[in-house]
């Protein structure tokens, strides 16, 4: 059997105020091609169909137009649990209209065990995700009960967990896949990605991969955005990735995982194609025109039926710049790019005390953020540059956020 794993689609994302539905649906046509040519059976969607609860029209038809085209063009079965950022009740509603069109949706938790498939050899369960009291609500409903009064919550959601995977699974199954939507094993070690919320449960950071070991041969995970594999033997505990880069530091090579069942269960990569460009420059004043010949030089080289690169710009400068935006997007004016966020760094020294500056309303936010960083990691010598780059990005959409409600 041939499977694939995919999620965190995010469908109806933008990029400050730029729709990514375009490279989405070049996303999902490009999908429907792999399950057509590599003849798959299943397709796997672990969480984060849309980007929020209530996602846009648009967003909701481009999926259901890609359920349609999965039923009516090839002969693979579709899997789809809900994400963090999904409704578990909006995904789960057309459930018993898309049964007969081999496309299955799970949005909420099963209080007394695990909802599980059969295809052929291979059994799958399902966990989307969900909250610690749906959990304890389970462990009531099962009656499980505490050891003690002193257990804390987070290891009575555990053996709860591991009796909804029993209470679920067949005896006679050769491969066991479980689908799921959360934080597992040590995240310390693995670089998120960074559009990812924090999610945990009442006493747990994540979920221990201890947990999985004895039932599982392969767990298909969503959450984190870039592709990590926490456990490579079995079980294979593995997130896959999002497929498009959605903010400027996820700007790295996208995946799906194609896993295939025989007398042994193994995995692959399979690359996403670039369906539109993400360019994050850093540049001196002093640099800039240079940099800019390189950029246009690329630009002029991209395909003219391609969609616009997105372009982030960051300057440092000892001087404040005056009209810069407005003369970068003159210099890039009619080629195939959006300057989506320029921001300038001003270097210089400053006598005043950083007390002072604050009362006299000098510093920009970065400045605050620094100096909020070193009081609480005094031994640091400098910002991480992934921690830094994640508050600018956070920064920007909040200012375009504001710029759009005035």
């Amino acid at each position: 059997m041939k499977i694939i794993h995919t999620s965190d689609w995010h469908l109806g994302k933008k990029l400050f105020k730029v729709s990514r539905l375009e490279e989405q649906e070049h996303f999902l046509s490009w999908l429907i091609g792999v399950i057509t040519d590599k003849k798959i059976d299943l397709l796997i969607v672990a969480g984060d169909i849309y980007d929020t609860p209530n996602p846009p029209a648009d967003a909701i038809k481009l999926f259901y137009n890609f359920l349609h085209r999965l039923s009516s063009e090839t002969e693979c079965y579709a899997h789809i649990i809900a994400g963090n950022h999904d409704s578990g009740a909006f995904i789960e509603a057309p459930r018993s209209l898309l049964l007969d069109k081999r496309v299955e949706l799970i949005g909420k938790l099963n209080l007394t065990e695990l909802h599980t498939v059969t295809h052929g050899d291979v059994e799958i369960q399902f966990l989307p995700f969900f909250r610690s009291y749906e959990v304890l609500q389970a462990a009531k409903k099962m009656k499980i009960e505490e050891r003690s009064e002193s257990e804390e919550d987070g290891d009575l959601i555990l053996r709860t967990l591991e009796k909804l995977i029993r209470n679920g699974q067949s005896k006679n199954a050769k491969h066991r896949i479980l689908i799921a939507h959360h934080i597992f094993g040590n995240m310390d070690r693995v670089e998120m990605g960074g559009s990812e919320q924090v999610i945990s449960l009442s006493g747990l950071d994540s979920i221990p991969n201890s947990l999985l070991v004895e039932h599982f041969d392969y767990v298909a995970l969503g959450h984190i955005h870039k592709k990590a594999t926490l456990k490579s033997v079995a079980p294979v505990i593995r997130y896959c990735g999002a497929p498009l880069p959605f903010r400027f530091s996820e700007n790295y090579k996208k995946s799906i995982t194609l896993i295939e069942t025989g007398d042994d269960l193994s995995f692959s990569e399979i690359e996403i194609p670039t369906f539109r460009e993400l360019i994050s420059l850093r540049s001196t004043s002093e640099q800039i025109k240079d940099k800019l010949k390189e950029l246009k030089a690329h630009l002029n080289k991209i395909e003219k039926n391609s969609l616009p690169v997105l372009l982030e710009i960051q300057l440092t400068s000892t001087d404040p710049l005056v009209g810069m935006a407005d003369s970068i997007r003159n210099e890039l004016n009619d080629l195939p790019v959006e300057l989506l966020s320029l921001r300038t760094i001003i270097e210089g020294k400053h006598n005043e005390k950083e007390e002072e500056l604050i009362l006299q309303g000098l510093p920009a936010m970065d400045k605050l953020f620094e100096m909020f960083y070193f009081t609480k990691h005094p031994d640091s010598k400098e910002i991480p540059k992934a921690i830094a780059e994640e508050f600018t990005h956070l920064l920007a959409e909040v200012n375009e956020q504001k710029e759009s409600e005035q």
